[in-house]
């Protein structure tokens, strides 16, 4: 009789499986608490999303959405999406090229790129970006040169929320792929510091980057951090999305908690809706809209007392891109109540 040979790896890969199949059928899904309204979807395209980033998504036929406007058929095949925009540019990008889009003609400057540029921003015709070998940059539009580059440690997963590098008096502060943010001197291209966030295997990007007066907020999945010149204050946290403003912080948690936070990531208000999936926060009107991925978009005013829930009659598993009047998934578009 042959022997068959034991194989604990694939046994324990199998038992892997087996638990991780056993715990999102018994997952429990979100409930609303309250009486949730209808909401209807206000309009459709005729194409789908493909990709969607912080601050604007691509269509299928290469059209634009940001938070600027419409604009339609930009990118000229599937491979290339849009990474961010300024007053007067949009910034695209493909495996191996970026390129900047003049919002009033559509004339177009190509720069060749080692690696397709997951995040960008630019100020006077300068470029910073994050490379998706977690390289960052400095390109120049006219020249079309590169003027700095450093290759940071490599990383295996990222999410899609990639924060932008931010242009700071003479400073250039990058975001980085593996936890990191780098302060990179604009004139004379040296690295000056670098901050660590979280230091997280996988899927330690960094997705949130602003400064606010004298603040550094920035946050990955797994922790928030805040640099001002006399301390900095770091809360560990299993994080979804995040906004910030002069006011405070409000972090949206994977386990439905949303917090308010101030600047030395203290709670001043707290409030949990069970099983909730919250996967994104955008502000408008004084209020905090956030979607929840079963299907449901709830409103929350901003002293954190009341709140409504509205039903979409979808699952929101795919792109997403939501901005201060609408959210756009699939080929739908709704208008923010």
């Amino acid at each position: 009789m042959q022997k068959v040979k034991f194989n604990m790896k694939f046994f324990l890969a199998f038992l892997v499986l087996l638990f991780l199949f056993a715990g999102c059928a018994s997952k429990k899904k979100f409930e609303p608490e309250i009486d949730y309204k209808n909401i209807n979807y206000t309009d459709y395209t005729q194409f789908y999303l493909i990709d969607s980033r912080i601050d604007g998504a691509t269509y299928e036929d290469g059209s634009i959405v940001a938070k600027s406007g419409f604009y339609e058929k930009i990118a000229q095949n599937k491979e290339t999406l849009f990474i961010n925009e300024t007053d007067e540019k949009l910034l695209l990008s493909n495996k191996s090229e970026l390129i900047i889009v003049d919002k009033k003609d559509n004339s177009s400057t190509i720069i060749q790129t080692a690696q397709r540029v997951v995040s960008a921003n630019m100020q006077n015709g300068i470029i910073s970006a994050v490379l998706a070998d977690n390289t960052i940059a400095i390109y120049d539009e006219k020249s079309k040169d590169i003027l700095f580059k450093s290759k940071q440690k490599p990383t295996t997963a990222v999410t899609n929320k990639v924060a932008k590098p931010i242009f700071f008096d003479d400073l250039i502060i990058f975001p980085t792929l593996d936890g990191k943010i780098i302060v990179v001197d604009k004139e004379s291209k040296r690295e000056l510091r670098e901050f660590m966030v979280s230091s997280e295997k996988y899927f330690n990007n960094i997705i949130f980057l602003k400064i606010i007066k004298d603040k550094i907020i920035t946050a990955t999945k797994n922790a928030i951090y805040i640099i001002t010149p006399r301390d900095s204050h770091e809360l560990k946290i299993e994080l979804n999305d995040i906004f910030a403003d002069e006011n405070s912080i409000v972090a949206v948690a994977t386990n439905g908690k949303v917090l308010e936070l101030d600047f030395a990531l203290s709670t001043k208000n707290e409030i949990k809706f069970p099983f909730a999936g919250l996967i994104s926060i955008t502000q408008k009107d004084n209020k905090f809209y956030m979607l929840e991925r079963s299907g449901f978009l709830i409103v929350l005013d901003r002293g954190f007392l009341e709140y409504s829930i509205y039903e979409l009659r979808d699952n929101l598993e795919n792109h997403i891109f939501v901005d201060n009047e609408k959210i756009y998934y699939k080929k739908r578009f709704i208008k923010l109540p």
